[in-house]
This record gives structure tokens, C-alpha cells and sequence, in this order.
């Protein structure tokens, strides 16, 4: 290798550390060497030195300088902070093509403040406002899988921002989501000659006169589990599941906490964060260029959120919280033992973080056999108060002053133990920040009296310290009630495509001995800070009446009649209902029928009828002679079933945890049924004349009246007008007038036992039976109302009937039913919008991107 050639070297903000000066001696003798060997006439190298800093190595027509400069980049993955200067740049803007195909990069459309941003403030020069990248060409994390559309073919990739949106979380956590999804990968290499290289790789860079004392005040800072940077695939960390479900709540001092709930508990973090972001001098840089988006997460976060997680290692995060910087406020009682009311129901917290809400279902089996029994849903209410830090990661003054007092001991100390940890070296900086909150006095014993580096290390490794700020909370169940899942209630589904009915834990065929009422809250949603609950409503007790008038008679035959009968009930509809949607109402129902009843008289046979002896000349057999008295009745029934029902249908749009659609609509269910009947009909004379054939002369064609009878039946009053036929005797002339006159309706018959029959004359009327009904109105026609931070009416006058159908179609895979719903989550800019009638709320010139667009980064316009 070459000689070390003279060399000018220019170091931005403070001389070089020992570390960083032999990198750059060694540096400088490699491009020597290698422009040599090489044959270069030119070479420019840039290398990242062990602080982080950044060397370009400059040998160029005779000149040969190294310049440092304060690092662009991320450094190791430590939680202390070593002279970092590392921002990741935000994006902000609207992703346009979530869905690319393999090799394709994102596009994206950007707010005029970062496209400022992209070329670092510089005067008269933005970047443009639509960007293709392979930064933001992200796909779903292990987490997210079932976001991906059932039947989602290959050769495309789902990126997170195909559906990935922030509004699946709640309270606060919405706008952490939508900021750090603003950062994009931070492993992306691309060719120098891609147009958009410098964006694939772009970070904030701070100016030097800046940067100087940002570094001076987070030198050296222990980071409590974080390492304050982005991760590097780009993938959303947090969480918005049942399993396992992320929040963000701000303490008495006003700095925010990350908030983890799981089976495990309750737990809270420090919120990870680009530590020198947190500096007023970075403030006081933002400021002075006007980047009114990244002042936006500086007033609600202290600076730019890293958007790490707790520690994934088990052993770190037990480090961490032994050593106060990750602190459990409770346990989560028996909320996890139930059922999930969905997969992605996770907790919904209120903006100001200290309130969380949640429900689950509980099987409670009357029959352990048989499987018989009620589902339950249970509500449960989270509440955590965080008060002020009481540690920052720095070593107080105290330990300065006792290194110096010890000639370096405490540092030679720390690193025995440090180095001491083997297998457990991922604790370090956990250990590291246990002795930073270690009184002096107490450590200045150990040091002194320390001789076996194993023990020191257990112990502290095992010591547990206080959590870093006090604490309170808990989570009690607060609702608990029957509650039968129907269809009229839809919940997100991603591995389904949209929405579908809540599940059961008991089949519905086997859900037994509900009681006659209950009233149970069965979701829960925050709305800002007001917490909202959907409950479900049930009453089988009925009111009922029923009343008669009436001047029937036995014998109704000439005259009219009239008859009222009502039937009267009312019951309690409504059975869903929510804090804003309460459309419970006791409807009555009623059936009135009026029954009018005219009778006329029709009068006798025309001839009458005759029932002639068998054999017809027997003098031993007898017939006889009768006659009918004819009457119409004509029969009108009207009824009026009167009553009004009530549909109901509600979902919580895909896309969101803290809004409800809910669909109303009453009709009138009453119809009107008229029927109309004309009949005749007779009732027999009762006088009536028996006879037989002439016994002494034996010709069958003489008879005589041989008896006058009467036989009196019911309502035989009516036909009753005296005798009307011949005396007793011969009446041969007469009953041949029958014989040989015209026929009765239905002719002459012989019977097997009695000899010809007929005669008669049926009435001359015309008979009808008819019926119309009226019917009601047409149902489920209703109104459709949206909640999500207020109350919006989105359609009126539709049919609901989508809303009281099942979800998924019996035998068909995929949900039947999707309504969507998201918003704007961070930035001035109000823009919630919902795919049920294209409502929306607010205006944002990114309207009509997307149909649900997904906000990155702050979105001031």
C-alpha cells in the first residue's frame, strides 16, 4: 500500500474523535492505493465513519481533501445516541396506484410543503408533485396478510397502502399511523442513473449551525427500548387487532406513551422518537424555513415519531421494563378469555389516550351436553393516567462529577459490565440506563467494592428499578347482558373482503333461555373523547285487547245484520339502537273486521217438488210433495289490519374503528281486505202433502193425498205460510202437472229405492264471490346516517333491505356486504368521507384520487 499522501481536511462542527481520525488515515491510504492501481485519474469516495459521521474523499486534478461531514444516515442499531444526526424525510401526500404490478413502483401524489421538503427548502425549487418509488413500494407486514382481496392474483403486489389505513386504529394512534407511514423504506438502493434517485433515498438534512447544538443536547441520551429510527423494510408496526391492539396517551408533562394491549396486560413506552427531532434546535429549524407539517408533529408529539414498536425480543422487553423505561399499568382481567366480537376489533382509546373501550362475547352453557345456552357480550373499560417523566436517558450531572472524582472509574465499571454480559448482550443499554438512574453514592460502593464481574452482572441485570413516571390504571368490565348476533349488524371482516354478521359462539339453533327483556351494549367506539355504544334492545311483553259489536241473529234470512270485531296490540320495536341512532318506539297493531250481512226474500218453487212412491202405482210405498222458500244472502267483509313496523340495519365501515353507518326506515305494514259474497239459499216448507199411488186401482199413473203433515225445523218460520196444496183424495191431475211440467235444476231422477223425483224451481240470480286487498306500503324505505366525529345524514328515502340481509350469502365465499369509511388523521385539513352515497365531510385538493384515499405524512391542503 501507497504512503500517506498530504491530504487538506475540512470537519464540519467539532474536530474528529480518535476512532473517526484513524478511519479517515486508513481511508485515505486505500484510495490512494487504489486510484493507483487502477490508473484513475479522478476517484471521489464517500464512507460513513464509526460516529455516524460521513467522510467524501476527494482526489481530483492534483487536489486530494477528505470532508467530514455530520451523518445523513442511520447509525447502529443502538439505543444511545452517539452525535446522531440521522431525520428520515416525510412524505406526505395520497399514494395513487396501491396495486402495482411485479417491478413497478409506487406513485404518489405530494402536498407542495413536501415537495419543499424533498429539495431541503431550497429557493425557487420543489420536486414534482407526482413520484414513482420504490421507497413506498411496501407490502403488507405478517400482521396485515388478510388485507390482501380474496383471489388477489400474482404478478401484483398489495402494497399497505392498498388498505392499510390509519382509521383502523383509534384515538391518537390514527395520526401516529398516518405520520411515520410517511417515511417509506429506508433500504433502498437504486442506480445512480434512476431520475428519482435522490427521493428513493432522501432524508432531512440539517443545517450545521443547527445541527451543532441538536447534537450536544441528545449526545449520549440512552433511548428506553427504541432505536430511534424507522425501520428499514418501511412495514407499519402497529397493531389494531383483538389479539393485540396499540394506542397513544400523553402524560401530566404532555409527552406521549405508546400503549400495548394483549393477553399479557396493559403496557406503556416512552413513544419512540427521532431523537434529535426532539431538540429545540431542530424546532427553532423547522421554524425558520416554515415547514408548517413537520411543526405539526413537533406541537403534537415533541418531535418526529420513529414509529417503532415495544421490543419483540421477550428478554429485552423484561430488561426494559425491570429497568423502569417499559411499564405495565394493568392487567386485563378476564377480557381475554372470551370471544372477540370481531378479528379486528381491537381497543378504541379517546383522543386524549387515558380511556380505552372494548366488548367481547362470552358462551354461557345452560347444557354442557347438549350445547344449549346464551351468548353474552361483555363491555370492558380501560383508564390509565401517566404522570410526569421523571428520567430523560441522560447521565445526570452527579455521575459526571463522580467519573471525574474516580479518574474514569465509573466509565471503566460500566464497561466491565457491559462487556461482561455475553448472551445477554441485547440488555446493555437497559443496564446502561439502570446505572444513569442509580444515586452516585450508591454506585461510587460498588465500584470500589465490586470484585466478581459474573455477580455484578446478575445483579444488575436483575435489579428492578421504578417506572420512570407513576402510574395508575386498570380494566373492568362495566356492561355485561344477553345478546343474540343477528343480521342487522355488520362488522369489517379483511379476510372476507368487507362486512359481515358477528359470529356466534353458540349455534344459533341451541340458544336458549334468554329472558323476556334485556337492554345490552355490544360495541363500543370513541368519537373524539365521547365514547359511543351500539346496544341491542329486546321486550316480548304485549298489550292486548280485543272487543265485539254486534246485532247478529239465530235466523238471519230476510233483513241486514252488522258485526264489528277488533283484535288490538302494541309492542316495542327498535331493537338496535345506538347513543345518536334511537329509533325505539311501542307501535300498535290492530284488526278491525266489519261484517255486514243482507238477506232477501226470493220467494217458493214455482213448482213444486215431488218425490213420487216406488214402484209408482204402489199403494204400500209413499212420496211426497214439498216446496222450498228461496232467499239471497249477500255477505260484505272489510278488514283493516293497521300497524306500522320498523327496519334496522347498522356496520361499522370497513376501513374504520371509530365510525358506525346505521340505516332506519318505518312503513306502514296495514293492508285493507274486502270481500263480497252473494249466495241463495232455502229453507223447506214445513207443510208438505204424502202420497201414494191408487192401491185399488193399480195404475201407475193415479195417485192421491193419503196426509197433510207439518214439521217444523229452525227458522222454519220463514217458509211457513199455511197449506197450500189440494185436499185429501185423488190428486192425479195435479201431481202429472208436476210430472209433465217443467223440470227442476237438476231434471228428473230415478232413484234406486224411491221412484222420480224433481220439480222445483231454483231462484233467477246471478252469484259472485270476490276479494281485493290494498296493500301496504313498500318496506325497508329509509334513511341512512353516518357517525364519525359528528352526524351526517347520507341518503334518504332508499331502500335499507342491503343492511337486514345476510353477510357473507349462504354458500357463497366473501362478504355480500362492504360500506367503507375513512378520513384525514393528521393535519388542518377535515376530510372524512364514506363510500354509502359518497358522502363526505371537508374538502382536501387530493379529493377524487382515490374513493378512499390513504393519507401519508401531515395534509394541510
Amino acid at each position: 500500500m501507497h504512503a500517506l499522501r498530504p491530504y487538506g481536511r475540512f470537519v464540519e462542527d467539532s474536530d474528529l474523535s480518535a476512532d473517526d481520525a484513524a478511519a479517515v488515515a486508513y481511508l485515505t491510504r486505500r484510495l490512494t492505493n487504489f486510484k493507483h492501481v487502477s490508473d484513475l485519474e479522478a476517484l471521489r469516495w464517500r464512507r460513513v465513519l464509526p460516529s455516524g459521521r460521513v467522510a467524501v474523499l476527494h482526489d481530483m486534478g492534483g487536489v486530494f481533501k477528505v470532508v467530514v461531514r455530520e451523518g445523513s444516515c442511520p447509525s447502529s442499531a443502538r439505543s444511545v445516541v452517539r452525535n446522531g444526526g440521522y431525520v428520515p424525510m416525510l412524505f406526505s401526500g395520497v399514494p395513487t396506484t396501491p396495486i402495482v404490478r411485479q417491478g413497478e413502483k409506487l406513485q404518489l401524489a405530494l402536498t407542495s410543503a413536501c415537495r419543499r421538503r424533498l429539495h431541503q427548502y431550497e429557493a425557487n425549487s420543489a420536486a414534482p408533485g407526482l413520484l414513482a418509488l420504490e421507497r413506498f413500494t411496501i407490502e403488507y407486514g405478517p400482521a396485515f396478510q388478510s388485507l390482501k382481496p380474496l383471489g388477489s392474483g400474482e404478478g401484483f403486489v398489495y402494497t399497505q397502502y392498498h388498505a392499510q389505513h390509519p382509521s383502523w386504529y383509534s384515538g391518537a394512534m390514527q395520526a401516529l399511523v398516518q405520520c411515520v407511514a410517511g417515511y417509506g423504506r429506508q433500504d433502498v438502493s437504486v442506480a445512480t442513473s434512476d431520475p428519482y434517485a435522490r427521493y428513493e433515498t432522501a432524508v432531512m438534512d440539517v443545517p450545521r449551525e443547527y445541527l451543532r447544538d441538536a447534537q450536544k443536547a441528545i449526545n449520549g441520551v440512552v433511548l428506553p427500548g427504541f432505536f430511534g429510527q424507522p425501520s428499514a423494510d418501511g412495514q407499519i408496526q402497529y397493531d389494531f387487532h383483538h389479539s393485540r391492539s396499540h394506542g397513544l396517551t400523553f402524560g401530566d408533562d404532555g409527552k406521549p406513551w405508546l400503549i400495548r394491549v394483549n393477553a399479557a396486560g396493559v403496557y406503556a413506552m416512552p413513544l419512540p422518537m427521532v431523537p434529535l427531532t426532539t431538540t429545540t434546535a431542530f424546532r427553532a429549524y423547522v421554524e425558520a424555513v416554515g415547514d408548517a407539517e413537520i411543526v405539526t408533529l413537533l406541537d403534537m408529539f415533541g418531535g418526529m415519531p420513529s414509529g417503532e414498536d415495544f421490543p419483540q425480543s421477550s428478554s429485552v422487553f423484561a430488561a426494559w421494563v425491570r429497568a423502569g423505561g417499559i411499564v405495565k399499568i394493568a392487567d386485563v382481567g378476564d377480557f381475554y378469555s372470551h370471544y372477540a366480537l370481531y378479528g379486528a376489533c381491537g381497543w378504541s382509546f379517546a383522543d386524549h389516550g387515558r380511556e380505552g373501550y372494548n366488548t367481547c362475547l362470552e358462551a354461557r352453557f345452560s347444557d354442557e351436553v347438549s350445547g344449549e345456552g346464551m351468548v353474552y357480550a361483555n363491555g370492558y373499560k380501560l383508564s390509565l393516567r401517566i404522570g410526569a417523566t421523571r428520567f430523560d436517558g441522560k447521565m445526570p450531572q452527579a455521575l459526571m462529577d463522580l467519573n471525574t472524582q474516580t479518574s474514569g472509574q465509573l466509565a471503566s465499571y460500566t464497561n466491565t459490565i457491559v462487556n461482561g454480559l455475553g448472551d445477554a448482550a441485547a440488555e446493555r443499554d437497559a443496564i446502561l440506563y439502570k446505572i444513569y438512574r442509580t444515586p452516585a453514592e450508591e454506585l461510587s460502593l460498588r465500584i470500589y467494592q465490586t470484585t466478581l464481574v459474573e455477580s455484578e452482572v446478575n445483579y444488575w441485570r436483575n435489579r428492578e428499578l421504578s417506572p420512570i413516571a407513576d402510574v395508575a390504571g386498570g380494566v373492568a368490565r362495566v356492561a355485561s347482558g344477553p345478546y343474540i348476533p343477528g343480521i342487522s349488524f355488520k362488522v369489517p371482516e379483511p379476510s372476507s373482503g368487507g362486512c359481515v354478521d358477528i359470529v356466534a359462539p353458540i349455534e344459533r339453533g341451541k340458544l336458549a333461555g334468554y329472558p323476556d327483556r334485556w337492554d345490552t351494549i355490544f360495541f363500543g367506539y370513541y368519537s373524539g373523547d365521547s365514547l359511543k355504544v351500539v346496544k341491542q334492545f329486546s321486550d316480548d311483553n304485549r298489550t292486548y285487547s280485543t272487543a265485539e259489536q254486534s246485532n247478529y241473529e239465530d235466523c238471519m234470512i230476510v233483513g241486514s245484520w252488522s258485526k264489528t270485531s277488533a283484535i288490538a296490540s302494541s309492542s316495542a320495536k327498535g331493537g338496535l339502537y345506538s347513543s345518536d341512532f334511537d329509533y325505539r318506539e311501542t307501535l300498535p297493531n290492530s284488526n278491525v273486521t266489519v261484517t255486514d250481512v243482507v238477506g232477501m226474500d226470493l220467494g217458493y218453487d214455482s213448482i213444486p217438488r215431488i218425490l213420487f212412491p216406488y214402484p209408482v202405482w204402489s199403494g204400500l210405498s209413499t212420496g211426497g210433495v214439498f216446496r222450498y222458500r228461496y232467499y239471497s244472502t249477500r255477505t260484505t267483509i272489510k278488514t283493516v289490519y293497521d300497524g306500522q313496523s320498523i327496519g334496522l340495519g347498522a356496520c361499522v365501515p370497513f376501513l374504520s374503528r371509530n365510525a358506525l353507518l346505521f340505516a332506519h326506515a318505518k312503513w306502514n305494514n296495514g293492508r285493507t281486505v274486502v270481500s263480497d259474497e252473494l249466495k241463495w239459499s232455502w229453507i223447506s216448507d214445513p207443510n208438505s202433502y204424502a202420497i201414494r199411488g191408487n192401491w185399488y186401482s193399480n195404475k201407475p199413473t193415479e195417485y192421491r193425498i193419503v196426509d197433510e203433515r207439518f214439521g217444523a225445523s229452525s227458522c222454519s218460520d220463514f217458509a211457513d205460510s199455511g197449506s197450500w196444496g189440494p185436499g185429501l183424495g185423488e190428486v192425479t191431475s195435479w201431481a202429472q202437472s208436476i210430472l209433465n211440467g217443467p223440470t227442476a235444476r237438476y231434471g228428473w231422477s230415478l232413484g234406486t229405492e224411491t221412484g222420480p223425483y224433481g220439480g222445483g224451481s231454483d231462484p233467477k240470480i246471478r252469484t259472485h264471490s270476490t276479494s281485493t286487498t290494498t296493500p301496504p306500503d313498500e318496506p325497508n324505505i329509509g334513511d341512512v346516517e353516518w357517525e364519525q366525529r359528528g352526524v351526517m345524514t347520507v341518503r334518504q328515502k332508499v331502500s335499507i333491505q342491503k343492511y337486514r340481509e345476510q353477510s357473507p350469502t349462504p354458500g357463497i365465499p366473501g362478504a355480500s356486504f362492504r360500506e367503507d369509511a375513512t378520513r384525514n388523521c393528521l393535519g388542518d385539513i377535515t376530510y372524512e368521507v364514506t363510500s354509502e352515497g359518497g358522502a363526505r365531510r371537508g374538502h382536501t385538493r387530493f379529493h377524487g384520487i382515490r374513493s378512499m384515499p390513504f393519507f401519508i405524512g401531515v395534509i394541510h391542503e
